[in-house]
């Protein structure tokens, strides 16, 4: 019977023929990231993607004051709204804000065409022409854009996944059309150094530092067929 050393000899020649492996470290136990301190970056190994990214580390005692993304201007027409979700708005209330815009530009659409039957035989002319031509350059238009008055929804960072929820609440109503686009927008935070008791020269002297974020955003236009 053979001993144990003639056992792990064999099993050594089979390695062998086998072929030759690498020994690799452990895997840390607990989250998929593991991480290598450095002096002025962190780099850290995705275990999943088996990617190396790069973490910045601030000075020590500074603090990071994020700023508010900047909105774009309102609409120089009233029949585009923009509304933005956040991950805290409530569902509904989006839901029932949009709504709200929507009949908003129905009852003013339907104000407009009163007036119209007061008007005189050449203002309804022209009213009719400039009907005419608005519809021709919608068909034309590649994105398919909604006819009439649309809502447009934001939403940003955490609140992509809600805004994607209200996109499909308001493609299973039967009057209305949904557009989805995804876009990546940025914001300045200020990386705010801490002041050392009495050095307020110091505290003048030091300039704050800044950082671009960028956020990825979700644009969910909603219009009535």
């Amino acid at each position: 019977m053979a001993s144990n050393d003639e056992k792990a000899a064999a099993t050594g020649r089979q390695r062998r023929a086998i072929g030759t492996a690498t020994k690799l470290d452990p895997i840390p136990q607990g989250k998929g990231s593991y991480f290598f301190p450095m002096p002025q970056t962190c780099h850290y190994q995705n275990l999943s993607t088996n990617c190396l990214l790069t973490k910045i580390l601030f000075p020590p005692g500074s603090t990071l004051r994020k700023r508010p993304l900047i909105r774009r201007p309102l609409p120089a027409s009233s029949k585009d709204r923009i509304i933005y979700v956040s991950s805290s708005t409530p569902f509904m209330s989006a839901v029932k804000r949009a709504r709200k815009q929507l009949d908003r530009s129905l009852k003013s659409g339907g104000s407009s065409q009163a007036a119209r039957k007061n008007a005189s035989l050449h203002a309804r002319i022209e009213s009719l022409k400039r009907d005419v031509e608005r519809d021709s350059s919608r068909s034309r238009s590649s994105d398919n854009e909604a006819y009439g008055a649309s809502v447009t929804l934001l939403g940003t960072g955490k609140a992509v996944e809600k805004t994607l929820a209200l996109a499909g609440w308001f493609e299973q109503q039967p009057d209305c059309r949904v557009a989805v686009r995804t876009r990546t927008v940025a914001t300045v935070d200020d990386v705010v150094t801490g002041a050392e008791p009495g050095g307020a020269a110091a505290e003048q002297e030091e300039e704050d530092e800044s950082r671009l974020r960028r956020l990825s955003c979700l644009e969910v236009v909603v219009s009535l067929k």
